[in-house]
């Protein structure tokens, strides 16, 4: 009963802000664009040819596209130019005409899935997205349970179809190892039992009232901006806020630099309980002499932890190979400043930091304490159908960059269902 919930609630949180079609002619796809349309699979999945001017750039950004799987061996340059225009680039080259090993095909559909997973367009290409496209799409629609004959259908539509032997035979045995679904019809969408998108609208909401009653006051340096003071400050969170600061990670930040600030955040939590011991309150990055994860200067060689890279160029929003001409923005926005990689995203706590502690006061309890306890209730309640405890739940910045506060949110919602309520041991957190 405990794991069979512990399974439903995870795949909750982690599946609240996604959305995926089933294998027919997707609806719902952005307009395409005439410079270069993507032929789309699904309302997430899309293929076609590479792009070779910076206008084809322009348009897959415009049509959604956040995720590039690069398939092309003979345009070596070709993924770091579109990583450059601020696209998250997984290069797996095949050479014209062939297959790619079943073992890197493999972890490539991985990367496609985990995409897709946390709602982001990905578009496939080879050169012409024909033979090497269509192997990899028809590869990843087996991986989905679809079968030889529901895929083959599926692309039906499309170019993007195998293009000889070797090809065919490559999707036939990566086929053996993935077979069709029976139990239940097969899907490429992840189901979504729990809508919370109101939730996180109204704690939008609050994010433009925050912002705009800052804008109204004298200018000060902004906490990630101008400073990182604040980035060894305790900051703790509300579930409500939790939950959007996460998807935020998982959507805005490439997988490479998510791995490594997920890695950070482990060190910064052991760190913090360390130095605590015990204590009551917020955990303190100063106290455990670290700096918040999503600090770009966290990134420097720890004395206990190997020397990592920073926020690379991934971030940076210039195409210049395939044109001179001027920048243009990153496709999902603005993201980071010099100091915070989220900056635009931070949390509210770190919009407040360097007001004054008289004003920052004021605002926080007049305009966010009793609304952010509202919407966190309020989540709650969607997600496990009972009411919380009266004291609201509250997790350390760093937890919730690792994701370890899911644990204590599975803890509570087990403990409203009556199912469990033994606490977490000291060696469970210290993991």
């Amino acid at each position: 009963m405990g794991q069979t919930l512990l399974h439903r609630l995870g795949c909750t949180l982690k599946r609240c802000l996604t959305d995926f079609m089933r294998p027919v002619e997707p609806s719902g796809t952005p307009a395409p664009d005439p410079a270069f349309p993507v032929h789309w699979v699904t309302s997430h999945l899309g293929a076609g040819p590479a792009p070779h001017a910076r206008a084809h750039l322009k348009a897959l950004s415009a049509q959604g596209i956040q995720c590039i799987l690069n398939l092309c061996d003979e345009l070596t340059e070709l993924a770091n130019i579109e990583r450059e225009a601020g696209f998250e680039v997984y290069h797996l080259p095949i050479i014209d005409e062939e297959a790619p090993e079943l073992e890197a095909l493999d972890k490539a559909l991985e990367w496609v899935d985990e995409a897709l997973f946390l709602g982001k367009h990905v578009y496939v290409h080879c050169r012409h997205g024909i033979g090497r496209t269509g192997t990899v799409l028809n590869a990843y629609l087996l991986r989905k349970g679809l079968g030889h004959q529901l895929a083959a259908r599926t692309l039906k539509r499309l170019r993007s179809q195998p293009a000889n032997y070797d090809q065919w035979r490559t999707v036939r045995r990566y086929g053996r190892q993935n077979t069709p679904l029976t139990v239940c019809e097969p899907s490429l969408e992840f189901g979504k039992t729990v809508d919370l998108a109101p939730f996180i609208t109204s704690y939008l909401a609050l994010e433009t009232q925050v912002e705009t009653a800052l804008d109204s006051l004298p200018p000060f340096p902004r906490c990630g901006r101008d400073h990182s003071q604040c980035c060894r400050s305790p900051v703790s969170l509300t579930l409500i806020e939790a939950l959007v600061l996460s998807s935020r990670i998982n959507t805005l930040i490439p997988a490479t630099e998510r791995s490594e600030i997920i890695r950070r955040a482990v060190d910064a939590s052991r760190r913090e309980r360390n130095a605590r011991k015990g204590l009551a309150g917020d955990y303190c990055l100063s106290a455990a002499d670290t700096l918040c994860p999503l600090n770009t200067e966290s990134a420097a060689p720890q004395e206990d932890a190997p020397a990592q890279h920073g926020h690379d160029a991934e971030q940076h929003d210039h195409d210049a190979e395939l044109s001179a001409a001027p920048q243009e923005a990153h496709p999902n926005g603005a993201v980071c400043s010099d100091l915070c990689m989220l900056y635009t995203y931070r949390p509210l706590k770190c919009r407040l930091f360097g007001l004054g502690e008289t004003q920052s006061a004021a605002l926080w309890q007049e305009q966010l304490v009793e609304p952010l306890k509202e919407l966190s209730a309020q989540v709650f309640l969607a997600l496990s159908g009972n009411l919380p405890e009266a004291d609201p739940l509250r997790f350390s910045l760093p937890d919730v960059l690792s994701g370890k506060y899911v644990q204590t949110v599975f803890q509570k919602m087990l403990c409203a269902k009556d199912v469990c309520c033994t606490p977490l041991s000291s060696a469970d957190s210290a993991e």
